[in-house]
């Protein structure tokens, strides 16, 4: 696990109770033509977040809350047509890129 934390002139730190205690690593990073994605772990009890920055300006384009039930563990983050896929253990989140709304989940969230 890495700490992320994002600084340039524009850019904010991605928001968490305490950012350098939030957690992600290369698995739940992608990247568009447009937009890096990162799916990171704001300290318990917070739900896991998705956030979209991008590339050209370093601003972040939306930030969302997974709806989790229970304890998540991530395995995967992709972008693909117009979806952001978050996989677990138990389900499938597909958010849109443009503004993070989730579209769908399938399986058990």
């Amino acid at each position: 696990m890495h700490a992320l934390v994002v600084r340039c002139p524009q850019c904010r730190e991605i928001p968490a109770v305490d950012p350098l205690v939030s957690r992600f690593d290369d698995q739940h990073v992608t990247m568009t033509d447009t937009a890096v994605l990162a799916l990171y772990l704001p300290p318990e009890p917070a739900p896991p977040r998705v956030t979209s920055i991008d590339l050209a300006t370093g601003e972040r384009q939306w930030d969302v809350a997974l709806p989790v039930g229970w304890r998540f563990t991530g395995t995967g983050l992709r972008a693909t047509g117009d979806l952001v896929l978050v996989t677990s253990w138990t389900a499938v989140w597909a958010l849109a890129l443009a503004d993070g709304r989730v579209r769908y989940v399938l399986g058990l969230p």
